[in-house]
């Protein structure tokens, strides 16, 4: 059948058309509506349209695209009418199309006794009024459009069920055609995919036909087989095609009214799909029906990338409470979904507890039926006589009431094994992410007395692939042993240390398993407040100034954590209430907004500039709490050691800063109390206070605190960190408002039972950036001119220095074939020698500082330590000679008395400086000692630039000659005596 205006229609698609420029915009797909129109009510497909038509802006919705059997049969006038009703909503509203399926044609290809229906109802001449009808093909069964969208002009192609050779040839001259050679091209028909992710006969044919060959085809979508799937292959040109499938007409309601929403963003550089029904005014979140793809948008061209994590992002934290769930369980919220694991009821039981091993041989797999249980958290029941703070509340799926808006997500067995409930999170920081901190409450809702089969209740395992075998899921083993008593709310926290980084867009996987044990009826359990976070890895030395954070407060840096805790502004009066038990039940604040001060120059020193704007030009931020509506404010540091050794202890310092004081009342001095975990669990056991914290005046308004922490047992590699600031509510009003910044925290070295430390820095590479354990570097403010060889910098220089947070040195590596140690600063890595040493060469500062923390763990205190080092010029100046000059402290104060100098450290002409250090008070056990090589920058240029290399210390049971120190390092086989002396 020819169509007589097709050639005048596709001389139109020549007229320019108007680039849209909006970021991000959604192309709207409408599957197998076929169900749809056999009844007169509710006709879900004008729900769709009406939906689409209402959200055009909101969404920025660009295109409209119907897939197919867009009627259930084609020569039923009833139907068409319904249709046409449904689509005449988006009428000159959206440029759109409709494929015709083989309902719409009737069954026969081309010629069935529906085609003449198609063509009256949806042929070319339904949209030859709109500039965006580029034409039609000879049988008016297929056609194009254009649309602009995001900066880009694009081209839809819309071709029938099966299309024959004279069409598919058709089409491959619409794509040929100069006008649309460069626009990115999505093509929509009936038959192509089916829902095992491979393309049928049908889809072979375009496949070969028009798609491989035609490069700016980027997308294929499709409807007809009952199901979603999706496959990238490479076209002829090595870009990737993303085909897609997706048709619910099996589903309650003739489809219950699911369309997708595809959403181009070209900022974040990602396509995503996303499943949705205006009629259920809910989400489809299983990894069918929820996908993203990576994406660019670059000249006009979109190529897609690989498939990204369906799930939300982490950038930073992570936070559910299921309580936006409402109670009827069956929309999961974002990146959940449900696991089905095995049959039957007595597979798994306290004999035979799962493992990730059971799981994989019994099959975990999507369940189909997305719904969990929800439970409602009440104090009392509808008598008010049964105060247990969890109670079932209304049974299962219990409907609208009761009205505790409390949720938790849950578990209960029926004819599965086990039931998993699934997070996926897609790694958003910008870097690899090597491990995260899990934390959640696990809750007994329903008890069973005799026996508590399941105890400790759900079992966690986490995956970088989220694959079916035993190998792809960990067992998360650190979490805390479950309370046997009901009801329960216990806290879990756990680090999961990832078997592989996981990479930008990547994703991990975190699953609950409850298992359906063996007795009857099962216990029931259910999680709340989830939250994961990428945490700060601690590798040396930390610090955080908060100047990136800009004005608004609502990010906070990586790591950085702000909760609220319960009660009011007269619930707390410092210095004694707040305890552990108030900070382990702090719970997340999900919007994750803190103020951010600015500090100006006011008389005052700090003004107040709370959330201040752009227009604040003051760049020296810090990060501030003034608690209203609850009874305290908590900020909380999340780290983990990733020294890769076990460690005793570190030291704690930051500033306070009082930015809006009360002139009435002084409940919150000393402003802060400060606490750490070695778990960040909600048991208050775990939580110790940071007493000793010393609050010295440095100026108006300003307060400097530091603390030397002693670990109550040793911070294993891996394990976490935690530091919760709490700052209460106080109880005058006024307020007074306090900031903390500059955070410092350093992990220390421990000097152990054998009393020697040594450090030849050869396992550091040519990088620079990781110092070992315990080694810090530290900026001395000044310029080149502030100190020479006769002002080197003094002790007042020293206390006040500022840890790097980059913690970059130069490494080098001395050359054979040159001078004793040729110049190779972070050199690349063809240099092949394996004798490191770090060194300092400081430009644009007044000097820097290489730092080293030892803790004393020989378990007994030492009057002093023997050090030993080598110091080596590495390019010649003469003016700093005698070079670094050193110092140590026992208090690591900002006070320029609380630093010693030690002139007796002779340099030898090969290099080696060693001495005895005697303390003023013997180091206690546990106690520390901070130990500062100082470089100035000098007065010349170039600057003289020393290494330093082979450093060892021994902790001496009592004033001793140097020759201790040399046998001790000779016993001990270190090759650093050996080189100081060759």
């Amino acid at each position: 059948m020819g169509w007589p205006n097709a050639v005048a229609i596709f001389c139109l698609a020549s007229a320019p058309i108007a680039t849209s420029r909006a970021a991000t915009f959604e192309i709207v797909a409408l599957p197998d509506t076929q169900n749809y129109n056999k009844v007169a009510t509710p006709n879900i497909f004008n729900t769709q349209t009406s939906w689409v038509a209402n959200n055009i802006s909101s969404e920025n919705i660009a295109f409209v695209t119907q897939l197919g059997d867009i009627t259930d049969d084609g020569t039923n006038s009833t139907y068409w009418s319904r249709a046409n009703s449904a689509m005449s909503a988006i009428d000159g509203l959206v440029p759109y199309s409709v494929s015709f399926g083989n309902h719409d044609e009737h069954w026969t290809i081309d010629t069935g006794d529906g085609v003449a229906n198609c063509l009256a109802n949806y042929g070319p001449s339904r949209y030859a009024a709109y500039s965006w009808f580029g034409g039609a093909s000879p049988n008016g069964l297929a056609n194009y459009q254009t649309f602009a969208a995001g900066g880009m002009n694009f081209l839809h192609l819309n071709l029938p069920y099966a299309p024959d050779a004279t069409t598919l040839s058709w089409a491959n001259s619409v794509l040929s055609n100069p006008a649309n050679a460069n626009k990115p091209t999505i093509i929509s028909t009936h038959d192509y995919l089916n829902i095992d992710g491979t393309r049928d006969s049908v889809g072979d044919s375009i496949w070969n036909s028009v798609v491989k060959n035609n490069s700016q085809v980027f997308m294929v979508l499709n409807g007809h087989y009952h199901g979603e799937s999706q496959l990238v292959s490479q076209n002829s040109a090595g870009n990737n095609v993303l085909q897609m499938i997706s048709d619910y007409q099996a589903e309650p309601n003739g489809g219950n009214g699911w369309l997708r929403k595809i959403t181009f963003d070209t900022t974040a550089n990602k396509i995503s799909v996303k499943t949705y029904s205006p009629s259920l005014g809910q989400y489809q979140t299983d990894a069918n029906s929820e996908v993203a793809y990576a994406a660019t948008f670059t000249g006009g061209t979109v190529t897609v990338g690989k498939l990204l994590p369906a799930g939300p992002a982490l950038n930073g934290l992570y936070v559910n409470n299921f309580d936006s769930l409402g109670t009827g369980g069956t929309t999961m919220p974002s990146g959940f979904s449900v696991i089905d694991i095995g049959s039957g009821t007595t597979t798994f039981g306290t004999s035979t507890p799962i493992t990730s091993a059971s799981m994989a041989a019994a099959g975990a797999s999507v369940s189909s039926d997305q719904s969990l249980t929800v439970w409602n958290s009440k104090t009392a029941d509808s008598g008010g006589s049964d105060s247990t703070p969890l109670k079932i509340a209304g049974g299962v799926n219990m409907g609208a009431t009761p009205s505790a808006t409390d949720r938790a997500l849950g578990t209960a067995q029926t004819s599965v094994a086990a039931k998993g409930i699934q997070l996926c999170l897609a790694n958003s920081t910008g870097a690899p992410m090597n491990k995260v901190v899990l934390r959640y409450d696990q809750r007994v809702m329903s008890p069973v007395t005799s026996p508590v089969e399941e105890l400790p209740g759900l079992k966690v395992f986490y995956s970088t692939t989220g694959g079916s075998g035993a190998s792809d899921w960990i067992e998360a083993t650190a979490l805390q042993a479950d309370s046997a008593t009901y009801p329960s709310s216990n806290g879990r926290a756990a680090v999961l240390n990832l078997p592989t980084a996981v990479p930008k867009d990547g994703a991990i996987y975190i699953r609950w398993v409850d298992d359906n044990g063996t007795p009857s009826p099962d216990q029931a359990y259910a999680i709340d407040n989830v939250w994961v976070m990428p945490p700060v890895a601690l590798k040396g030395a930390y610090a955080q100034n908060f100047d990136a954070m800009g004005t608004g407060g609502t990010s906070a840096p990586n790591g950085w954590v702000v909760h609220g805790i319960g009660g009011s502004s007269g619930t707390y009066t410092a210095p004694s209430q707040i305890g552990p038990a108030v900070v382990a039940a702090a719970t997340p604040d999900t919007s994750q907004s803190l103020q951010v001060w600015n500090q100006g120059s006011a008389v005052t020193c700090f003004a107040v500039a709370g959330n201040v704007g752009a227009s604040s030009a003051a760049t020296d931020r810090a990060l501030g709490t003034n608690p209203t509506g609850v009874g305290a404010k908590v900020v909380e540091l999340m780290s983990t050691n990733a020294t890769g050794v076990s460690v005793k202890g570190g030291v704690m310092k930051f500033d306070m800063k009082v930015m809006a004081a009360a002139t009435s009342g002084s409940e919150q001095a000393p402003g802060y109390k400060v606490f750490y975990s070695l778990t960040g669990s909600s048991n208050a056991a775990d939580w110790i206070e940071l007493p000793n914290l010393q609050l010295t005046q440095t100026s108006l308004g300003t307060y400097s605190a530091r603390a030397a922490i002693s670990f109550p047992t040793s911070l294993a590699d891996g394990v976490a960190l935690h530091f919760r600031w709490v700052d209460d509510n106080g109880s005058a009003s006024p307020e007074w408002t306090n900031a903390i910044d500059n955070v410092e925290l350093t992990l220390a070295q421990p000097l152990g039972s054998g009393r020697l430390y040594s450090q030849n820095f050869n396992a550091m590479g040519i990088g620079g950036t990781d110092l070992p354990v315990g080694w810090s570097v530290r900026t001395i403010a000044g310029s080149s001119t502030t100190y020479g060889a006769g002002n080197l910098p003094g002790a007042a220089a020293v206390s006040s220095s500022v840890l790097t947070p980059s913690q970059t040195l130069d490494v080098w590596d001395p050359s054979a074939g040159a001078k004793t140690f040729g110049v190779a600063a972070n050199a690349a890595a063809v240099v092949g020698g394996a004798d490191r040493m770090v060194a300092t060469n400081p430009t644009g500062v007044g000097g820097l500082a290489i730092e080293l923390l030892l803790q004393n763990t020989t378990g007994e205190a030492i009057p002093g330590i023997a050090i030993q080092y080598d110091l080596k010029q590495l390019v010649n100046n003469a003016e700093e000679l005698p070079g670094y000059k050193f110092f140590y402290s026992l208090t690591g104060g900002a006070d320029a008395s609380e630093w010693i100098e030690v002139p007796a450290l002779e340099l030898a002409a090969d290099g080696t400086a060693n001495g005895l250090i005697a303390f003023e008070t013997p180091l206690c056990n546990e106690d520390f000692v901070y130990l500062r090589w100082l470089d100035d920058n000098g007065t010349s240029s170039p600057d003289a630039t020393y290494g330093l290399d082979n450093v060892c210390v021994v902790a001496v049971p009592e004033p001793a000659s140097l020759l201790l120190l040399t046998v001790l390092c000779a016993l001990t086989g270190s090759a650093m005596v050996r080189r100081a002396r060759r």
